[in-house]
């Protein structure tokens, strides 16, 4: 890495981390706990998040240009290559050439090893370098998922002109993967599957991805949650040469939404359908809409991906519509 270079890397920590020091307590609790939990309005919920969005991505590219460059650890790494020559000088030394050791060179060897990674850490240069890797490991410990920026916002947005101004929006949103525990499997222990893959451990996870719930500009209430069920099965086929496992998901992501419409601005209208489950009260109508979907693959689960939850919660929120008709129409 030229010097140029890493002076412009060495800027871009910097940058990056006072734009981290810098933020509001609620949203360091947020990056530190990976959690999105509070009552804001819509306009609010976007104010606090614009700037993490901005940073993420500024980040992400930051990590990827620092992640495997060498004066990260490079106290540590002046003292493995003294222990290096030490091993290698030795080996031919005492077992080729059958010369004994001299004490200067247990001195070097010292030297080399212990005296020369205390003086580098201690000095400008080196207490500089351990300054920015202690900034970069706390910044690559910041990171949102892709879902945040593909679902949570783009709702954020929706709702920003759906609601009222100051109408506050509950949020809870789970940015960390899900936690997977152990449990108790339909198939019996050991089984072998037609391709000789044995059945090692079964894991299981329930997880939910994120929820909100608000009053609408017509007076309706809408209440959404999106979760996931997941089991994970790890197979092992065993081979001479080796091992070979691998991993099978079985996902089912459910979106649950509850749509309150209050009698005095619709009229419901019976229908056959039953994708919704409808009840009433004295001033309301009631829809309430589950709909489980099958998950290929297990990029859901490390939280790179929840398939067309955007469009979903859209179109079920648009049906329910369809199943009344505005009281002054």
């Amino acid at each position: 890495m030229s010097s140029t270079t890493k002076n412009k890397v060495f800027e871009a920590i910097n940058q990056a981390y006072d734009v981290f020091e810098n933020f509001s307590p609620e949203q360091k609790q947020i990056i530190e706990n990976k959690k999105i939990i509070g009552k804001h309005s819509p306009t609010e919920w976007l104010s606090l998040v614009s700037e993490l969005m901005k940073y993420d991505q500024a980040h992400d590219e930051l990590v990827d240009k620092v992640k495997n460059i060498r004066w990260r650890n490079l106290s540590r790494n002046i003292g493995c290559l003294g222990v290096g020559i030490f091993i290698i000088t030795t080996m031919v030394l005492e077992g080729f050439l059958e010369i004994g050791i001299p004490v200067i060179y247990y001195i070097g060897f010292l030297g080399i090893v212990i005296i020369a990674p205390i003086l580098h850490r201690i000095s400008p240069q080196g207490q500089l370098l351990a300054t920015l890797n202690t900034k970069l490991k706390k910044l690559e410990n910041v990171n949102l998922p892709n879902f945040f920026c593909d679902i949570i916002v783009p709702i954020l947005v929706i709702l920003r002109e759906e609601m009222r101004a100051n109408q506050p929006l509950l949020l809870e949103v789970n940015l960390d993967s899900p936690a997977f525990h152990t449990g108790e499997d339909t198939l019996k222990p050991g089984f072998v599957t037609k391709t000789n893959y044995h059945l090692k451990s079964t894991k299981y996870s329930e997880h939910v991805w994120f929820k909100f719930s608000g009053k609408l500009h017509d007076g309706s209430a809408i209440r959404c949650e999106v979760n996931h069920v997941a089991r994970e099965r790890y197979f092992v086929k065993h081979k001479r040469k080796g091992n070979k496992t691998k991993y099978k998901y079985n996902i089912k992501l459910t979106h649950d939404i509850r749509l309150v419409l209050p009698k005095s601005e619709y009229q419901y209208q019976p229908s056959d359908d039953k994708t919704f489950q409808y009840t009433e009260t004295e001033k309301a109508h009631v829809f309430r809409l589950k709909s489980p979907q099958k998950i290929k693959g297990s990029s859901m689960v490390a939280g790179n991906n929840l398939p067309s939850s955007l469009d979903r919660i859209l179109g079920h929120v648009k049906h329910i519509y369809t199943q009344v008709k505005p009281v002054n129409a």
